[in-house]
């Protein structure tokens, strides 16, 4: 309840409990920040912060009430973000169905419809998951592997977009761990003709 009051009023840090907004500057300076990009299947991938035992509590309080995404906003509103294609199209990595009945939103859409503000282009539903996996983070990655593999394919519509018209699709996620989950995405998007392909995540594992 005090969580609570603190987001209704405006003025207090979820983490420190000063008077701040949702994430005071002390607490955002905290933040490991990635310095360099990484290549997943001979594309780049570019993330904002390193992810450990404080940017984990961050990921969690915007999963649920009374914060929702308001602390990724702020995120991202404060941060240095990569230069994007011109007219990209923004694709978050689908959830699960039991995972968006749960939340009723996909926390990967939300952070795609934020980067659009700051970057010229489109967020569009380019994949779907054609069956929900296991919870991926009480497997080891091996087994990850085997449960994420197959996982995606293109979404109908995905399938209609002409793709000489399309400069570069991102591939939009909160949070990159193994990347095995990026991966099986980077697959079903190469298997529909797209061929420029850049990652997005928040965190970093």
């Amino acid at each position: 309840m005090v969580f609570l009051a603190n987001f209704l009023n405006g003025n207090k840090c979820y983490l420190c409990n000063l008077k701040s907004e949702l994430l005071c500057d002390k607490c955002f300076s905290r933040l490991q920040k990635v310095e360099s990009s990484e290549r997943i299947l001979g594309n780049t991938l570019n993330s904002l912060y390193k992810y450990n035992e404080y940017s984990s509590k961050i990921l969690l309080m915007a999963k649920y009430p009374p914060y929702y995404f308001h602390i990724l906003k702020l995120l991202i509103r404060k941060s240095q973000l990569p230069v994007f294609l011109k007219d990209s199209l923004f694709c978050p990595v689908p959830l699960s169905s039991l995972k968006m009945f749960e939340r009723k939103f996909n926390q990967a859409e939300l952070i795609a419809n934020e980067l659009v503000k700051y970057s010229p282009g489109v967020v569009f539903p380019t994949l779907k998951r054609i069956r929900d996996s296991k919870p991926l983070f009480e497997l080891n990655r091996s087994a990850r592997k085997s449960e994420i593999e197959g996982v995606f394919r293109m979404s109908l519509r995905g399938s209609l977009l002409p793709r000489k018209d399309i400069q570069n699709i991102v591939l939009v996620d909160d949070l990159v761990t193994t990347s095995e989950t990026v991966k099986d995405c980077i697959r079903a998007l190469k298997l529909g003709g797209f061929k420029n392909i850049e990652i997005f995540s928040l965190f970093r594992a």
